[in-house]
Formats: structure tokens, C-alpha cells, sequence
């Protein structure tokens, strides 16, 4: 219909041709293969040009009526990027907002005028429902309709507090998994898989206390409850915790960003989980 309204208001080919950038004989052509579809002739070719046969008059009406519309939409567009979505709802733990918060300077910049939700949730939040717009979390979903991104790996080390050494000493590390109390974590398949597996395979010393949150977990640890599986970026940066095993770390779990494919389209969408993707590059 475009190239008929082009062929009907210019005249001739040539110049239907030169107004949508095609080669004349190009237009010709699939003119012919309309006109085969509609099964009637839509122009007389005259010397003086093109001319509207009566099937054609009857078309033209309905060819104006969509170019009227298409220029509306044109003229519409520039407004649909400001309608779009706002709001983005991210959905993390205790563990990973203490993450993100540590760069809110570089999160905010990046972000612009978006309105960034956090759902700190142990919970597994629906991304079909809506009810959060996108994860990060170590297990992988079941679903193939998730984008998942690899964020990168986040290591732990076993720390305890220099008062809780100093009163509970033990010749090796070793000695302190027979030995020691410890504080653990609560099972929580779906955020700390891995750690709950270090602990059971090898820790045969006290577990006093358990929690499901990574801070509780580093607050009991503070106050000298025991030696704890800790993330190494949040544990190093208190002083009075000291590592244990400060070579090598005892778990590495995967960080993956988990996004509802429909969403994807979504620019404010984009730009967080581009974000988010460029603060991890700071975890180790």
C-alpha cells in the first residue's frame, strides 16, 4: 500500500522509485504482483504516466487513510520512550543488597532517573506474575522463560572474632573444625546451597546457632559467637575479624542476574541489568 500511495501521488515510476529509494524496475515489479493479488489493474501506464484506473480510485481512500496513520504513529513515538517502565524491581537478599549498597554511588549514576526497588526476600519471588521484574541469586532457575546472566563468583573464607581466638586457642584449622563453635547457616537450597554443604561435610565441632541471613551470621560473628563461613568483601572490611584461611577460600558460589525474557524489551530494564552487571565486576 505504501508503494501504491508513492506510485499514485508521483505520477510515474521514476519518481515513486526515487521517493522510497528503489530502483524503478523493483517497484514496477511488485506493483505487478499487488495488482495480481487484488486481481484488477490499479494504474493505466500512459506516456503522460501513471494513472488511476477505477480499482485504483476506489484504493486510494483507504492508502491515505494508513498514511495518515503511519504519520501519527511517527509523530507519536518520540512520547512512547517516556511512557515506558520506570520502575524496576530487583529481588535479592540481605547479602547482595549489602553488595549493591556499597556502590550506590556508581548504581545511582548509572540508573539516571529509575526508580530501583529492592525485595530483600529469601523467598523465590515469581518472575512470570510480575511480582519482581528480576533476581540475583546462586541457583539456577526452572524455566526457560528467564534470561539468566553470570555476574561472576563470590568467594568465602572462614573469620572469627581476635576475642573468640584469643579465649578458644587451637593448634590448626583443622583443630577448629573438630573443636570449635560455630555459627551456621539454616537450609536454604535456594541461596546458600554450597555453604550448607561445606559446613555438614566439614565441621564436626559446636553449632551453637544458626541464621538464614549472611549480616546475622557476620553480627554473631562480631560479637565472638563462634568462627563463620563469611563472604570475603563484606568480612574484610571489619578489622576485628580475622581469617583463618586466608589462601584459599573454602566456597565459591556462582552470582547470576535471572531476568523475565518479556521484559527484555524494556529500556529501564536494560539499563539496571547493564548496571548491575558492571557493579559485580568488583566482587571477588
Amino acid at each position: 500500500m505504501q508503494l501504491f500511495h508513492a506510485a499514485a501521488n508521483a505520477g510515474s515510476m521514476n519518481g515513486a522509485a526515487r521517493r522510497l529509494d528503489l530502483s524503478q524496475p523493483q517497484l514496477s515489479r511488485r506493483l505487478r504482483q499487488m495488482e495480481e493479488r487484488m486481481g484488477a489493474r490499479l494504474f493505466d501506464r500512459t506516456p503522460q504516466g501513471l494513472r488511476l484506473t477505477s480499482a485504483g480510485e476506489s484504493l486510494m481512500p483507504l492508502a491515505e487513510q494508513m498514511r495518515h496513520t503511519a504519520d501519527a504513529v511517527l509523530r507519536l513515538q518520540p512520547k512512547l520512550s517516556t511512557q515506558g517502565l520506570r520502575k524496576v524491581r530487583l529481588s535479592i537478599d540481605d547479602l547482595r543488597t549489602r553488595f549493591l549498597t556499597l556502590h550506590l554511588e556508581e548504581l545511582q549514576e548509572a540508573i539516571g532517573d529509575i526508580e530501583l526497588e529492592f525485595i530483600s526476600t529469601h523467598q523465590h519471588l515469581s518472575l512470570m506474575n510480575r511480582t519482581t521484574d528480576m533476581q540475583v541469586r546462586t541457583c539456577l532457575p526452572d524455566s526457560d522463560d528467564v534470561i539468566l546472566r553470570k555476574l561472576g563468583t563470590l568467594t568465602y573464607k572462614i573469620y572469627a572474632h581476635e576475642r573468640y581466638l584469643k579465649q578458644n586457642p587451637q593448634p590448626d584449622f583443622a583443630a577448629y573444625c573438630r573443636l570449635g563453635r560455630w555459627i551456621g547457616i539454616c537450609a536454604e537450597p535456594l541461596w546458600y546451597p554450597d555453604q550448607l554443604r561445606w559446613l555438614t561435610d566439614h565441621v564436626t565441632g559446636t553449632i551453637q546457632m544458626r541464621f538464614n541471613c549472611m549480616s546475622d551470621c557476620l553480627g554473631a560473628a562480631k560479637q565472638g559467637a563462634g568462627l563463620a563461613l563469611l563472604p570475603s568483601f563484606l568480612a574484610e572490611r571489619e578489622l576485628d575479624l580475622i581469617c583463618l584461611t586466608p589462601e584459599q577460600a573454602q566456597v565459591s558460589s556462582p552470582e547470576h542476574l535471572i531476568v523475565n525474557r518479556d521484559v527484555l524489551r524494556e529500556p529501564a530494564i536494560r539499563t539496571v541489568m547493564d548496571a548491575v552487571i558492571s557493579i559485580y565486576k568488583h566482587m571477588h
